[in-house]
């Protein structure tokens, strides 16, 4: 079997073709850590993939194992080491998410077991198959924040203890988005430019709390519960969907905000269901019906943004393209066929790649400018420090 895992965002790989690694052994670092998850030997690399010639699959932890109560450098490090990233879907590096808390001080820390995708259901697989590993995270990770700690969940039931507050809601989507957490738990609406951690709450997948236990007993992120089918299983990150399920593309992720992804695509770290492709159809011209402005959640112009021509950044930047949360409620209501999430995803992106730029520059300008001020420090002290020997010069002689 041929394993593959894909590089992430600012992350670089650490090994070469032809090296034999174990299980445990990491491959990539940088923003996010990626490790092996089977023994083997390194059979390509490219800028975006590696492939991994698996002789082995037999998996043991490969970290010394940490107390939870240990300090809270330590336990952010062993996240950071263990490249663990949110297992709701978003894929953000949780060490960074975590610190980021601890510096604004965040006093509510809201575990998130409301699984609202149709065909999802692996976090209540963790639910019930693994309480005491769910618990033992929630716990790190009230000890490493300090701070109040909330469970929210839908239809399953996440394990909880007398001292957290649980709330069960309705489990449609998309009642699990943090902007809707948010709303429905604190009665907080955060603006387009807002994220939970400003008012003080940090949301985390269940999932990921089960694997910042895992990681304390010494396991880096190298395997996660996914929905295949339907069926619940227990996967290796890297493991190669076609092993799984016949067909060319398959469908990652839940009925709703899936992607079809080709047939040699991997279970990646924020896989959390895979199912065969859907067949696809025809899309025909749209109709301006604005069934998907009334269903949109974020209250977006979705209709306008879908008939926007990608790559004007500026229009798709003024429509508000990146608060779209990607429910996928738009395409299935749209009767003209139209794919209307991989539109908005793609002017998403755009916009956010546009933002990330403009702050790159704007840092680069600031560093710019600092370095400018202190050369014209530097040289206003060696011009002072001159004319001194000038005037100790004159004195003397």
């Amino acid at each position: 079997m041929i394993a593959r895992y894909l590089r992430p965002m600012q992350s670089r790989w650490c090994v070469e073709p032809g090296d034999v690694v174990r299980c445990g052994a990491l491959l990539g670092s940088g923003r996010v850590r990626t490790h092996a998850a089977f023994t083997g030997t390194v059979a390509s690399i490219d800028d975006e993939r590696l492939e991994l010639d698996v002789a082995g699959t037999e998996q043991i932890p490969s970290l010394d194992p940490l107390d939870v109560h240990s300090s809270r450098a330590t336990v952010l490090e062993r996240i950071e080491h263990a490249g663990i990233v949110g297992l709701g879907g978003g894929g953000f590096p949780t060490h960074l998410k975590l610190a980021e808390a601890l510096r604004r001080g965040v006093d509510k820390l809201v575990i998130n077991a409301v699984e609202c995708e149709p065909g999802v259901h692996c976090d209540a697989a963790l639910c019930e198959q693994f309480e005491p590993e769910i618990v033992q995270g929630i716990e790190a990770l009230q000890h490493l924040l300090d701070a109040e700690v909330h469970i929210t969940q839908g239809a399953a039931t996440c394990p909880s203890r007398q001292a957290w507050q649980t709330h069960t809601l309705n489990a449609d989507t998309p009642a699990g988005a943090e902007r809707q957490l948010c709303r429905s738990i604190f009665g907080i609406t955060l603006a387009a430019d807002e994220r939970p951690v400003h008012h003080g709450i940090v949301v985390v997948n269940v999932g990921t709390a089960h694997a910042i236990a895992r990681a304390l007993q010494g396991w880096p992120l190298i395997s996660r519960m996914v929905t295949v089918a339907g069926e619940n299983r227990w996967l290796a990150i890297g493991t190669p969907i076609s092993s799984l399920l016949e067909g060319s593309s398959f469908r990652v992720g839940g009925r709703l905000s899936g992607q079809t992804v080709g047939g040699d695509a991997p279970i990646g770290k924020t896989t959390n269901a895979v199912e065969p492709a859907p067949a696809s159809r025809n899309a025909q011209p749209c109709i301006n019906c604005a069934a998907c402005d009334v269903i949109c959640p974020e209250d977006l112009p979705v209709a306008q943004l879908a008939r926007l021509p990608r790559g004007n950044v500026e229009a798709a930047q003024r429509l508000a393209a990146d608060r779209c949360i990607e429910c996928g409620l738009c395409t299935p209501v749209c009767p003209s066929h139209i794919d209307v999430l991989t539109i908005l995803r793609q002017h998403r992106h755009d916009v956010r790649h546009a933002t990330t730029q403009r702050q790159a520059a704007a840092a680069a300008g600031n560093r710019f400018e600092a370095r400018e001020q202190r050369r014209a420090v530097q040289s206003a002290l060696r011009e002072a420090r001159r004319q001194e020997r000038l005037q100790r010069r004159q004195r003397n002689g």
